[in-house]
């Protein structure tokens, strides 16, 4: 009889645990990370009997977590993806919105269309006020872009502090958890601390949202993490920090460091919300800035240039009409030289939207894109011309020096209108030309094309005269060939004429006279606008603006794409885990009636057993 009440007793305290379980299950259906417990129950060791032998019931061998490593691997992976391309896809957003909000084209559109206005009348004070005005909208429209992309690099910088310190707290509590579960495991001789596992789980899940991590679980439960290509970040009950540090080229941007601000890790983080807010600041927000001042270069440049070959209505020569700085040099805090950097006037249509590291040996240079990759040797003696700028050595450099060069990068800011006066927009050409009323065949002349007003000579009146029909001398010079529409080159100017002069044919190039009515220099100005100018002479500037927009929209379009598309994939993860792991109500209810039977049938059993074995004390009391 001893044994039958044996048995009750283990099926009793078996099926409590199974309802406690099952309790636990049901209280915890909204916590998160929670997993599913099970109880395991295993036949209690049997007895010799005669004849063979007796069970003695059952024993309850652990109270286990319904939990599929692959399947949380797989959880927190997805996590950290999705967070990633949320985090891209948010920013990417807002600089599409910025890009595309309709109030920047309409400016640059408006300057040229003003500028028409001037030509139609280059004596209008009206007109060229309007003109000025235009001018000072647009490059106020430049410099607020370009203020507005510099504080969304100081809200990236803001995220990666902030999404640091959520890391550190996250590494710290699970150090301190990873302690808390191996005294457990050695308390209870190897038993699992389930809801230590889950509250573990639950941060690696955390620290997955934050950067990709990778795990290595113990034997007794405890997890050390690593970063990036293997860096550890927790190594049993010890974490090291991550950093927020400024790159040393570039204090603008803050790099992630591990542990010490030397071992930048940046490079090599790639999901979770740090992974992407460096993807957005080097794949999207650096290139759009400087494309904007690419834009700004462009436009100052190549106007400025135009500009200085007229005349204002007063007959001075034309002076800037926008400024713009110079190319960013940001130099390492261990150099020992220094560069200077300028735009190069002739050459800026080879600007890129690309940044440069100049690094010394001690006796050369070498430049590389950052963006190609391709490297430029330099001896530093002479300037160098590369990419639309100039490059000279100022305190000669020690080897190991090096230099971050950003050609655009902060243009559009410090661009202005440098004019205010109107009479002095320099609409008129310097020069013109005239045909001598006596000449007697068929020949025209063209309008003088400036190059250089500062070459020598260039205002003093030239007469061209042929000598023959087939040769022509200049200012008395010697005869030299003719053949029609082919450029004659005089100081600082050309001409070409066409068709088929007599002999004496004269035709003159000298300082223009009638300045006021001239719009021969705004004509050219105008043309500016619809020449491939930018992008190596393949891209207007509209084209270049057009560019960037595009490339800003198709990055936040595919930004959008991706974040869709793993934050399904993260729900299917879940949906997975959760297969597994999570609660479900329906079987918790069957699993509870059932459960609540057998205890009955146990709690029944133990009092039958009971009554019988006090029955057979009576008996035996009695005899």
């Amino acid at each position: 009889m001893s044994d039958s009440l044996q048995i009750g007793l283990s099926a009793l305290l078996a099926n409590q645990a199974q309802l406690n379980a099952t309790s636990q299950n049901i209280s915890n259906v909204n916590t998160p990370g929670y997993s599913r417990q099970t109880v395991q129950l295993t036949a209690a060791g049997a007895n010799g009997v005669s004849g063979g032998f007796a069970g003695s019931g059952v024993d309850v061998s652990a109270v286990s977590r319904n939990v599929d490593q692959f399947l949380t691997a797989q959880l927190q992976s997805s996590m950290s993806s999705a967070a990633a391309a949320s985090t891209y896809e948010s920013l990417a957003s807002q600089v599409d919105a910025l890009v595309s909000s309709g109030t920047f084209q309409p400016a640059i559109t408006n300057f040229f269309s003003t500028l028409q206005s001037v030509n139609n009348d280059p004596a209008s004070t009206t007109a060229r006020t309007a003109f000025l005005s235009a001018a000072g909208t647009m490059t106020n429209q430049f410099k607020n872009m370009s203020t507005q992309l510099s504080q969304m690099n100081s809200e990236v910088n803001q995220g990666i502090t902030q999404q640091i310190s959520q890391f550190n707290t996250d590494a710290t509590t699970l150090a301190n958890l990873n302690q808390t579960i191996a005294q457990a495991y050695a308390a209870t001789q190897g038993q699992t601390p389930n809801n230590l596992l889950d509250q573990r789980d639950q941060l690696l899940n955390q620290m997955s949202q934050l950067a990709n991590i990778t795990t290595l679980t113990a034997g007794n439960g405890v997890v050390n993490v690593s970063i990036g290509n293997g860096q550890s970040v927790v190594n049993g009950n010890g974490a090291t920090p991550l950093v927020a540090t400024p790159n040393p080229l570039d204090t603008s941007s803050l790099d992630i460091s591990l542990g010490a601000t030397t071992n930048v890790i940046s490079n090599t983080i790639t999901g979770g919300a740090l992974g992407g807010l460096l993807s957005f600041r080097t794949q999207l927000l650096n290139p759009t800035h400087n494309s904007l001042g690419q834009l700004a270069a462009g436009l100052s440049e190549t106007l400025n240039a135009q500009q200085a070959l007229g005349i204002d209505l007063k007959g001075a020569a034309g002076t800037n009409l926008l400024s713009i700085g110079s190319p960013t040099v940001n130099a390492a805090a261990t150099n020992q030289g220094t560069i200077t950097a300028a735009l190069d006037p002739t050459a800026v249509g080879n600007l890129t939207n690309d940044d440069y590291k100049l690094t010394s040996n001690g006796a050369s240079f070498m430049l590389t894109d950052l963006t190609t990759g391709t490297q430029t040797s330099w001896n530093g003696v002479s300037p160098l011309s590369v990419a639309g700028m100039t490059l000279n050595v100022g305190t000669p450099p020690a080897a190991g020096d090096q230099y971050l060069i950003q050609p655009t990068r902060n243009l559009a800011m410090t661009m202005t209108t440098l004019i205010t006066d109107p009479a002095k927009v320099a609409i008129a050409a310097p020069l013109k030309t005239s045909t001598s009323l006596s000449n007697a065949g068929n020949a025209t002349i063209s309008a003088p094309q400036v190059t250089n007003t500062a070459s020598p000579g260039f205002a003093t009146p030239t007469s061209i005269v042929f000598t023959t029909a087939s040769t022509y001398s200049i200012n008395g010079g010697a005869a030299t060939p003719y053949v029609s529409g082919t450029t004659i080159a005089g100081s600082g100017w050309t001409v070409a004429i066409s068709g088929a002069p007599a002999v004496g044919d004269t035709f003159q190039v000298g300082p223009n006279a009638n300045a006021p009515g001239d719009n021969t220099n705004g004509l050219a100005m105008a043309a500016l606008g619809t020449t491939g100018l930018l992008n190596g002479g393949t891209s207007t500037y509209q084209d270049t603006f057009s560019q960037m927009v595009g490339t800003v929209g198709s990055l936040a379009q595919q930004a959008q794409i991706n974040s869709s598309a793993l934050a399904a994939q993260q729900s299917n993860a879940q949906t997975t885990r959760d297969s597994i792991s999570g609660v479900n109500m329906d079987e918790e209810a069957g699993n509870l009636v059932r459960y609540q039977q057998s205890y009955q049938a146990a709690a029944q059993l133990v009092q039958i057993a009971s009554s019988t074995f006090r029955s057979l004390i009576q008996a035996l009391g009695g005899a």
